[in-house]
């Protein structure tokens, strides 16, 4: 045990580098607890957690990534053999985004370890706060600032709880574009993710199985989302592996892309893994207490002249097994699209929608759910569209009996 006499010391003052007396805490005691700084934390390099250990700051301490550090400025210590039992709590976790290297999903930087996926690696991702191979983590009750591209992601967990998180967006590096809040890669279960606010310019929460880490995403508890002019809320990734048992609850607010997704996003066939022809396969999913609406799309986030997306979308070649939607309320004034949108290869089977309200304010009727794919045993129970039709499309649906 290193006597604290041997510590180097915290400088806290925003212009001196304090990573290493930090891991120097960091690697000699299990719960790690960073006084308030005089300005900020400044750290040119990532902080390393270890198993069994705590690192805690007060909500208002700023750790901040020094200009052209170029790392994630935060993750667990052995990604190979996995680490179990972190806890995170508190502090503002600045990236600095401006001040590091132009999101490298629009402008290559050099790679350091290529034959790992990149955002796994040492490579710059762009990522803030990054935990693979961890059963039993917690974040909570800190604020991530201006991340090149996602704050939180994670691959390959179990027993995760993430709560009590602001995001505080502000511009891109050098656009608000790929910039998600919480992003869960394969191989993730039993995961609780709650109290969520803020504008996230990606997706605020994204449960993507075959995107960075393959492997299926189950057993997801999500609860209380609040942000307005947001990208969208959800989004669900499947190319292959599935995504099971997650329940959506609470989300409050307006979104410029969509609410939640169903999606694909790589090439249908599945060639990328050898799969060939693959649906995405998501089962078993409940929506509940969704208060949404659309939100302008403004010319900085880049998306001028590409599709407008419904507010619940499932993709072509989504397949949706037992969709509950339940208490949705949606007062339009931005956008005619319709809330709920099949695409011509999306399905869903066994789709309930049980308590919904459309309210049109934009002169332009539209179609509640609309269905250019095919649903089959499609429950509906009380849904008030006022004007506006309750089903549109060209798709196939086949109600269920009883």
């Amino acid at each position: 045990m290193t006597d604290d006499r041997e510590l180097l010391p915290l400088v806290g003052d925003g212009r001196h580098d304090d990573t290493q007396a930090i891991q120097q805490r960091l690697d000699h005691g299990s719960a790690v607890y960073l006084p308030p700084p005089k300005e900020a934390y400044l750290i040119s390099h990532p902080l390393l957690l270890h198993s069994g250990q705590t690192l805690r700051l007060d909500r208002a301490s700023t750790v901040r990534l020094a200009p052209n550090s170029n790392c994630v400025m935060l993750r667990n210590a052995d990604q190979e053999q996995g680490n179990s039992d972190i806890l995170l709590c508190g502090g503002i976790w600045d990236m600095n985004n401006r001040a590091q290297a132009k999101n490298p999903l629009h402008f290559p930087y050099p790679p350091v370890q290529p034959d790992r996926p990149p955002c796994y690696s040492e490579n710059y991702f762009g990522t803030a706060l990054r935990f693979f191979h961890v059963s039993g983590l917690t974040v909570c009750d800190l604020t991530v600032k201006d991340p090149v591209t996602f704050a939180i992601q994670m691959a390959r967990m179990r027993y995760v709880t993430v709560e009590h998180i602001r995001f505080d967006f502000n511009e891109g590096a050098p656009w608000p574009v790929n910039m998600d809040g919480v992003h869960l890669d394969g191989d993730c279960h039993f995961v609780r993710i709650a109290d969520l606010k803020g504008t996230c310019y990606d997706d605020m929460i994204a449960l993507n199985a075959d995107d960075g880490w393959c492997g299926p995403i189950e057993d997801v508890q999500i609860d209380g989302l609040f942000t307005e002019d947001c990208h969208s809320a959800v989004r669900l990734l499947s190319t292959g592996s599935p995504v099971r048992r997650v329940t959506i609850g609470n989300v409050f607010g307006s979104f410029y892309q969509y609410a939640i997704a169903f999606s694909k996003y790589f090439d249908e066939s599945g060639e990328v893994r050898g799969l060939g022809r693959c649906e995405g396969l998501f089962e078993q999913i409940t929506l509940s207490g969704l208060y949404i609406r659309k939100a302008p799309r403004h010319s900085r986030y880049r998306k001028d002249g590409t599709f407008v997306y419904p507010l619940i979308w499932v993709e072509d070649w989504a397949c949706v097994r037992q969709l509950h939607i339940r208490d949705l309320y949606r007062s339009e004034t931005v956008t005619p699209v319709p809330c709920i949108g099949i695409d011509p290869a999306g399905r869903a089977e066994g789709l309930l929608i049980d308590g919904a309200v459309q309210k049109n304010g934009t002169g332009e009727p539209t179609a509640f759910l609309h269905v250019r794919g095919s649903v089959t045993g499609l429950r509906l129970r009380g849904v008030d569209t006022g004007d506006d039709p309750v089903i549109g499309g060209e798709g196939k649906i086949v109600f269920a009996e009883g």
